[in-house]
């Protein structure tokens, strides 16, 4: 067997300990990070994939804030109609109290005084109910159309009411005259007029055509709110089984690196020791020359 004074034997030792140490490094770094995938050369592939299952669970999580603020913000708009259908339900009232032939008409004036209050009232909360600063009861702010994902165009519609809630949009919507004798309009400002009790007769006949617009808009309102929490149940579950599928392919397996570990320690050590039994290969030569 021939003995000369290149040592392949440590060189191979050398190169191995260096593959070792290379491993090893990849291994601190997936049970220190939890990750499989650190940078795109630990799997070209899987970091892809990763990245677009990534992509759509930042989109469910925040069409989920999305739809979240859509529901305040139909929540808002239904708080003031529901103000706005006890006041219609309260002139209701008063018309049938008026109406009644035992009143004077000092008795009707006290009471209309009362509706034109309501009235006043109805057409201020339609003209100042917003969110964020828009408008939302008055008929000018269009359709608006919630972002309930990271897909385009995936939205959610709340339709507008057009005429908007004050009583003289509603009047409008119903094809009302305003020029009738139980209406007046002051501006802006429309009133049910109850001072004599035919008209007190004629604001009973078509009060309910304006409570009916308005509790069917909520009727809408209320749709819509089931229909966001249930778009809320279905991002949630999109989200839970994309997060398990980007798990799989980039967490890290403990159990297997564990393993890795202590295969790789064994390894190093024996290496290591290999290292120092090829140095001496070169100690034997000068032996032998020094003989």
């Amino acid at each position: 067997m021939g003995l000369f004074l290149t040592n392949t034997a440590f060189s191979s030792c050398t190169r191995y300990m260096s593959n070792i140490t290379k491993s090893l490094d990849t291994v601190y770094k997936r049970l220190a990070s939890g990750k499989r995938i650190n940078s795109a050369k630990d799997d070209p592939a899987g970091f892809q994939i990763a990245n677009r299952l990534t992509s759509q669970i930042n989109g469910y999580k925040q069409g989920n804030r999305n739809i979240n603020d859509g529901i305040s913000y139909v929540q808002t708009m239904e708080g003031a109609l529901d103000e706005t259908v006890d006041m219609l339900q309260r002139i209701r009232t008063l018309a049938i109290q008026s109406a009644n032939g035992t009143n004077s008409q000092a008795d009707r004036n006290s009471i209309n005084n009362q509706v034109s209050q309501l009235c006043e009232e109805i057409t201020r909360i339609a003209k100042k109910t917003t969110f964020g600063g828009i408008p939302l009861l008055d008929g000018s702010r269009g359709d608006t159309h919630i972002q309930a994902s990271g897909t385009a165009y995936d939205t959610i519609k709340i339709p507008d009411f057009s005429n908007g809630f004050t009583l003289s949009g509603l009047n409008t919507y119903l094809g009302g005259d305003e020029n009738s004798d139980y209406v007046t309009k002051d501006g802006d400002v429309f009133r049910f007029t109850l001072s004599t009790a035919e008209c007190s007769q004629n604001v009973l006949d078509n009060i309910d055509g304006f409570i009916n617009a308005v509790t069917a808009y909520q009727g809408t309102l209320g749709g819509l709110q089931n229909r966001f929490e249930s778009a809320i149940r279905l991002n949630g579950n999109m989200r839970v089984n994309l997060e398990d599928a980007r798990s799989r392919i980039e967490d890290t397996d403990y159990a297997e690196e564990a393993q890795n570990l202590a295969q790789l320690n064994i390894q190093q050590q024996v290496c290591a020791m290999m290292m120092k039994q090829a140095a001496q290969s070169k100690n034997f030569i000068l032996q032998l020359l020094q003989g």
